[in-house]
């Protein structure tokens, strides 16, 4: 009766959460100058950051992703605002004194591929 006690006071105990899997942080740099994002397009995997740093010594730029509702600050020479993408999707990014200036960030949802079958044959 004991050991019958002790065992469903074992099961009762909370259990360890899962580990939450390492996913590698990087940075994806884009630069603005003479009034363009350089690159126009970048293609990052969800949960990447975008950096955007001004390189344009004659005006101020700054980052906006309306479809996120994210209007970021204005940047100087040299000055770098971030964001990190959660969501698959395209996302079209402009700068809001200069508006003839875009580019897309292209968020790609990771491609889970199915585990073979146990006993079964892979190439």
């Amino acid at each position: 009766m004991l050991r019958l006690l002790l065992a469903a006071a074992v099961l009762l105990l909370p259990r360890p959460a899962a580990a939450a899997p390492v996913v590698p942080v990087e940075i994806v740099a884009v630069a603005t100058n003479r009034w363009a994002y350089r690159p126009a397009e970048v293609r990052i995997r969800l949960g990447q950051t975008v950096s955007w740093t001004n390189r344009d010594p004659d005006d101020a730029h700054n980052v906006v992703v309306a479809t996120l509702d994210y209007g970021g600050r204005y940047l100087g020479l040299n000055e770098s605002d971030y964001l990190t993408f959660d969501r698959p999707g395209r996302y079209p990014v402009t700068c809001e004194p200069h508006p003839a200036m875009g580019m897309l960030v292209v968020v790609e949802a990771p491609v889970f591929l199915p585990l073979a079958a146990k006993g079964a044959r892979t190439p």
